[in-house]
């Protein structure tokens, strides 16, 4: 019973997202090339072991000559999971919803790192909504803030760049006509 759990286990902690290509052979014709993303959450023998079976049985099925494996490890963490994910699917825009504010201070930093290195790799259109003011100001390459459903502020470029915390605020009081109250936002 315990080995079939192991079993259920493994196979619920690999996420799977499928795209397809096309490509063409020397002689013209055209064939289809599966390019499979796998996303393990965790290194674990069971766990390897089954990603290994996976793609064995992909390329038995399929032809080996017509799969290509894009094989990525989580380190454990959902969110970082969740964002790989969404980078196999390559998407026209990624959508980042305060995904690291559930998060310890380390943790989130370890996140956005991951994050930021997939977003330019793929070259991913990204908005990502946070109130943590050093985010905003540090990712990115435009900062649109909101006040009441709003936009009270949209800075890029050089003005992005030389923005802090201290400005952003400052900014905001001016464009909303109140203080920014959230020590979320503010301490990050």
């Amino acid at each position: 019973m315990k080995n079939r759990k192991t079993v259920l286990a493994t196979v619920l902690a690999l996420v799977l997202a499928f795209t397809s290509a096309l490509s063409f052979s020397s002689c013209g014709e055209s064939k289809k090339v599966y390019t499979v993303g796998i996303c393990q959450l965790a290194t674990h023998d069971a766990l390897d072991a089954a990603t290994r079976g996976f793609q064995d049985a992909l390329k038995d099925k399929l032809g080996a000559d017509n799969v290509v494996f894009d094989l990525k490890n989580a380190a454990g963490d959902s969110n970082i999971c969740n964002t790989i994910v969404n980078s196999f699917q390559k998407p026209r825009l990624l959508l980042l919803d305060e995904h690291t504010a559930a998060l310890d201070p380390k943790t989130a930093s370890v996140v956005m790192s991951i994050t930021e290195r997939i977003v330019l790799e793929e070259r991913l259109t990204t908005l990502m909504i946070t109130h943590n003011m050093r985010d905003a100001i540090r990712y990115g390459d435009r900062l649109i803030m909101l006040h009441a459903g709003n936009i009270i502020l949209d800075i890029s470029g050089e003005e992005k760049k030389n923005l802090t915390v201290t400005d952003l605020l400052e900014k905001f009081s001016v464009s909303s006509g109140s203080e920014f109250s959230s020590d979320r936002g503010l301490l990050g």
